[in-house]
């Protein structure tokens, strides 16, 4: 085929080199399952070799088109929980915000927003897989876990699915999530502005877990452009309700903090506040200010902002007919901001 040496391959060319309509190339090109694979890989080819490229002005139209356009609210996206209990995982402490932020985000797009308890008894992942199809759903946000593990949902070619931070590890997903090692950082960065010398750092093997260890890398990445006189040790447990008050005597008077940041804050900060004078003697700071005691200073994580960026990877891969496990994942990483509270002693104002 050719083409002038200064016009641009078009769609209308491709067309006509491969002899099918203009529609069929239209839908390979963005992957729609109605065309076949083998057709898909033969324009995908052709577009590649011939040098064609999308028109990004066009493309940006037909983005703001489908905004000022969104479909109607008859179409749903689930959320999968994959943790069994009493209640809805979005009535748990700071779950609750990524939950309003997801259901916000859905309604802007047009889409309803349907859960499902996957621990429910009866409900397998075959079963849910099924009910899915039936109910004509395209995609799927799997709900963080409280445990690390790879998830029991396995029909993953069927559904355009992301996840929410860093619980659900296997299959590979793209994924909304808390930028933890950026939050630790505005949080020490924020005591040191004030004066605070040396920093400790409480939490549980769990959360780190479930942070990608990054919390942690956190700390110590600020911890060791200290002197070695300032560092203090991070004190770590498996669980929140593994701290008990003598262990934390021991290592408050081993380690002699004057600040102190904290995960699992609904468990530590009643804990740390029964056993210091706060702030007086030590300050401290919840990393998940959200869950944390009122009053407590610490990082408001953003949490609705993670829910709505799940939101839009999701409807992103709907838009490019994207099913299942990428071989390139995506995540998007929503800083947090500092939260002001009584447990720190004011900034000198501005």
């Amino acid at each position: 085929m050719t083409t002038s040496a200064d016009r641009p391959v078009m769609m209308a060319d491709l067309a006509r080199h491969l002899r099918l309509a203009r529609s069929t190339v239209s839908m390979a090109l963005r992957d729609h399952p109605d065309i076949a694979p083998a057709t898909r890989r033969r324009v995908q080819d052709a577009a590649l070799q011939l040098g064609y490229r999308a028109n990004p002005l066009v493309s940006a139209l037909m983005a703001n088109v489908h905004a000022a356009h969104p479909v109607k609210h008859d179409t749903a996206l689930a959320v999968i929980s994959e943790d069994s209990g009493p209640i809805e995982w979005y009535r748990r402490p700071l779950l609750d915000s990524i939950h309003a932020g997801i259901a916000a985000q859905a309604d802007r797009h047009g889409f309803l927003v349907q859960h499902f308890q996957l621990a429910d008894a009866g409900l397998s992942p075959a079963r849910l897989a099924a009910i899915l199809r039936a109910r004509g759903i395209p995609g799927v946000i799997l709900a963080p876990v409280a445990c690390t593990k790879p998830s029991r949902f396995d029909a993953w070619d069927d559904f355009a699915v992301v996840t929410i931070g860093w619980s659900v590890l296997n299959p590979r997903l793209s994924r909304s999530s808390f930028h933890h090692f950026q939050n630790m950082l505005l949080a020490w960065d924020t005591l040191a502005a004030r004066g605070y010398q040396r920093i400790g750092f409480v939490h549980t093997t769990e959360q780190s877990q479930r942070s990608a260890l990054t919390y942690l890398g956190g700390f110590l990445a600020r911890s060791y452009t200290r002197p070695p006189h300032d560092r203090v040790e991070p004190l770590s447990v498996d669980v929140a309700t593994s701290l008990t008050a003598e262990l934390f005597r021991a290592w408050k008077e081993r380690e002699r903090p004057d600040a102190l940041i904290v995960t699992d804050a609904a468990c530590f900060v009643p804990l740390v506040q029964q056993n210091a004078r706060v702030p007086d003697e030590l300050a401290l700071v919840a990393l998940e200010a959200g869950s944390a005691p009122a009053g407590t200073a610490g990082i408001d994580e953003q949490a609705p902002r993670v829910g709505a960026a799940a939101i839009d990877l999701l409807i992103g891969q709907l838009h490019r007919n994207q099913r299942g496990s990428p071989e390139v994942p995506s995540c998007v990483h929503v800083p947090g901001t500092w939260r002001e509270g009584t447990t720190v002693r004011p900034g000198v104002p501005a």
